[in-house]
């Protein structure tokens, strides 16, 4: 049940559905009926997601013992680079520990050894950072077991419930060399709520609820927040705040016993790039319950669903409005995807934020000297050049050397995955314009008398990060006043796309060889793809010698004669404007900015360490949760900042500052991999801008 228009199916099958309206349904093809990936971007070897959230800021020094005879207080504490994470203030001799309840870092290969106390009902798990066991305890009793060098975790058999570790410690193989291993986790990387939450919360009721509970799992589309069952979906939501046990309720069938309370404390943010709707699951004891949007006040059920709609660009934070108000799911589907239980609604809230309108060529100087055919219509439009949050209008022309006015068209428009669609507005006198719009594609469909060599209409947009970014428009139908077909040039970015030579090589890619990769970058071309890499060159694609313009025969052309070229290669590398082949380049950097790399999949000079909130509107740190950051000079680093002062460390050793005040000068070394984080625990670290000289 994946069709986006169906909201009511029974689950019987066979199901067929029907769209009464073509211009929609055109709108739709286009935008879910996806790109063929080309051979080098498809992954036949996916490495392994790690399910933590934080990692050490170092190795801890073998040999190692956790000296239990110690108190420690509940919740986080960093032991000798071994997080710590408590389930309840220890009283010596033992610590209790579920989820993620020791983690700890090696660079040797070396025998852990543990052991669990007699009160350990459910036992412990020894694992690494991808949820594989190395050892395991079914109840009491002690373990020891040989590991490579990595990242590991030691926790309760039950995550749920408390196991009482009564002995740790790790000593390196004899004669087993020191290795560097690196650690770089990922946003995307499903965080379970209990491993990040369980050290700090405490039960509203005495009695612990089973987690075992049947059908807990809601389904649904977007990204979907179950505190019940642990699931976030890529670690979207982060929520951290006290447990509500007191009471159950039913959504969709499932039953949902765990709640997060909303009190001053709590923190729930996300990042939406995207417009989208919220759905919350509310429970209330109060007579008109609240919470609160952005420091806006919002109605919400005493048990029951809640729906908002959400702008792109901005991070939405969730907080207390009423007093014992829960909130049990959460869930987001962005703009381009659906909920089968909820009905699709257009949406127009924009983010509160001012935004400022990115200029546009309304007639771009066109790349090529083809000019449209006698008795043919050129449709065009520039492309987009925008920062994050700016508005881009993109005019739509026509160019007729016959000065022939136009009845009617339907044309389809294809951009760039960082542009939300805003709306269309009609350029023409008089008529009747009509528009749909699905993910990154819209249909424009015109009935009237508009004017030759002039604006048909205007596509409004809204850039989700900086950059330019293509537009392609695909004209589907145009005819004259008297209803007779006119001939249509399609255009890219205003540029007319020439015909093609016959006699091409083949080697569309211009890598010296023809292969599975020239065969994809043609489909992508075909499908009205933008190709922007600069080894693509379409005047090989025709090499089937017929006809005038590539097709899909040129395509098995390609698929029935691999073979290598006899000419000589280059290799082009590309790097970003803010970033060199050491690191980040010299230069001064905005949130904004700084997300742009962070977001760079070609490099990872900012990856997460477990960050506490990372946007294009700001970048937050808390102690164990920051960033890796990788300067490309040797020089000094100067964060501005607020709150509280950073803590910066190179391989556990901490780098010391300028001055505990803002802005704060560190002395980094090109090349070198510094952990950013925040130097209190409990409280947020919120940097502004990071300077490089």
């Amino acid at each position: 049940n994946t069709n986006p228009y169906k909201n009511d199916f029974d689950g019987s099958l066979p199901y067929t559905y029907v769209s009464t309206d073509a211009v929609q349904a055109k709108a739709d093809c286009i935008a879910k009926a996806g790109i063929m990936k080309a051979a080098n971007e498809i992954n036949m070897n996916p490495s392994k997601i790690s399910t933590l959230s934080e990692y050490p800021s170092g190795y801890i020094t073998l040999p190692y013992t956790l000296d239990l005879s110690d108190t420690y207080a509940a919740g986080k504490t960093v032991v000798g680079n071994a997080i710590l994470n408590a389930a309840s203030k220890s009283s010596g001799g033992s610590v209790k520990i579920r989820a993620n309840g020791l983690i700890f870092m090696i660079n040797q290969r070396a025998t852990v050894s543990f052991t669990s106390g007699s009160s350990s009902a459910y036992g412990m798990e020894l694992m690494d950072e991808y949820g594989d066991v190395k050892a395991s305890i079914e109840k009491s009793g002690s373990k020891s077991v040989v590991v490579d060098p990595g990242v590991y975790v030691l926790q309760s058999g039950n995550t749920a419930k408390d196991a009482y570790l009564e002995a740790f410690n790790v000593k390196a193989v004899s004669g087993a060399p020191v290795v560097e291993i690196t650690t770089q986790p990922t946003t995307q990387a499903p965080v379970t709520q209990q491993a990040t939450e369980v050290t700090t919360k405490k039960t509203e009721t005495p009695t612990e609820a089973t987690t075992e509970e049947p059908n807990a799992e809601v389904p649904g589309e977007g990204y979907i927040w179950n505190y019940t069952t642990g699931e976030n979906t890529n670690g979207f939501f982060y929520a951290e705040g006290n447990d509500y046990l007191g009471n159950s309720v039913t959504y969709k069938g499932a039953t949902l016993t765990k709640a997060i309370k909303m009190e001053s404390s709590t923190d729930i943010h996300f990042d939406a790039s995207t417009d989208g709707t919220l759905y919350i699951y509310t429970y209330s004891t109060k007579d008109v319950p609240q919470i609160e949007i952005n420091d806006n006040a919002e109605d919400v059920s005493k048990n029951g669903i809640n729906q908002f709609t959400i702008g792109a660009g901005q991070t939405v934070y969730i907080t207390k409005g009423t007093t014992s108000t829960y909130i049990y799911f959460m869930q987001f589907v962005p703009k381009s995807g659906t909920v089968t239980e909820q009905t699709t609604e257009a949406t127009t809230q924009k983010p509160a934020e001012t935004t400022t309108t990115a200029p546009t060529t309304e007639k771009p100087t066109e790349t090529t000297t083809a000019a449209p055919a006698a008795g043919s219509v050129k449709i065009y439009g520039a492309e987009v050049n925008a920062s994050v949050g700016q508005k881009a209008s993109v005019s739509v022309r026509s160019e007729d050397s016959e000065s022939k006015n136009i009845g009617g068209y339907v044309v389809a428009l294809n951009y760039d995955s960082a542009l939300v669609f805003d709306s269309v507005e009609s350029k023409a006198s008089d008529g009747q314009i009509i528009d749909h719009e699905s993910g990154n594609a819209a249909v424009v469909a015109y009935v009237g008398n508009a004017a030759p060599n002039s604006d048909l209409f205007a596509i409004n947009l809204t850039a989700t990060r900086s950059g330019t970014f293509p537009v392609t428009i695909i004209v589907q139908e145009i005819i004259d006043t008297n209803g007779n077909s006119l001939d249509a040039v399609t255009a890219k970015n205003g540029s007319v796309i020439s015909e093609v030579p016959t006699g091409g090589s083949g080697d569309v890619y211009k890598d010296g060889v023809i292969d599975d990769k020239d065969a994809a970058y043609l489909m992508k071309y075909l499908a009205g793809e933008t190709i922007t890499d600069s080894k693509f060159d379409i005047s090989e694609a025709n090499c089937d010698s017929k006809g005038t313009q590539p097709d899909m025969l040129d395509v098995i052309w390609i698929l029935n004669n691999k073979k290598a070229l006899d000419v000589e290669t280059t290799t082009e590398t590309t790097t970003s404007a803010y970033v060199n082949e050491n690191g980040v380049a010299a230069g001064t950097y905005s949130a904004a900015q700084l997300f742009e790399i962070y977001n760079e999949s070609s490099n990872d000079y900012i990856s997460s360490a477990g960050v506490y909130s990372f946007s294009s509107k700001e970048l937050k740190v808390r102690g164990g949760k920051g960033i890796y950051f990788t300067p490309g000079i040797t020089g000094t680093m100067t964060i501005t900042w607020s709150s509280k002062v950073p803590a910066v460390s190179l391989d556990g050793t901490t780098v010391n500052g300028s001055s505990t005040s803002s802005p704060t000068s560190y002395q980094v070394t090109a090349g070198k991999k510094y952990l950013i984080e925040g130097s209190a625990s409990g409280s947020n670290t919120t940097i502004t801008s990071i300077e490089l000289k």
